[in-house]
């Protein structure tokens, strides 16, 4: 017969042992890997077409989106880094700077002159407008 070592693991102090790591993984990595996108039940979700720039929702209320003059354009904001629509299966899903619900990733974004409560994107080398709003 074999004797156990005295302090040896048993298969059931390993398994809490793993459950626990993977527990604290989780908790630790939830914000990085953004797992606040997916729902355990995916449903249909009815985006609007908007991105946030910092701290602020910008939405498109036209269809088609409304062309704006590329003289009215300013400097660079930045570029779309996520696409809500595409991967989000979460309703409750929040918005961070960046992220749009249609537009492309890379879409770039623009300041409009003289104006605070709009931005310009640019798709195939036209400009379009979105329209701050403080929607809830």
């Amino acid at each position: 017969m074999l004797k156990k070592k005295k302090g040896s693991l048993k298969c059931k102090d390993i398994i809490m042992l793993v459950f626990l790591i993977l527990v604290i993984s989780i908790v630790i990595l939830w914000k990085p890997l953004r797992f606040d996108r997916f729902s355990l039940i995916p449903s249909r979700i009815d985006w609007v077409d908007c991105i946030k720039i910092n701290d602020k929702k910008y939405y498109n209320n036209t269809f088609p989106r409304e062309e704006i003059d590329s003289s009215e354009v300013g400097e660079k904001l930045g570029k779309v880094k996520f696409v809500v629509s595409e991967k989000v299966s979460n309703s409750s899903y929040k918005f961070r700077n960046f992220d749009a619900s249609y537009l492309e990733k890379g879409t770039n974004i623009y300041k409009v002159l003289n104006n605070e409560d709009l931005i310009a994107v640019e798709i195939d080398g036209k400009y379009y407008r979105y329209e701050y709003k403080l929607y809830k």
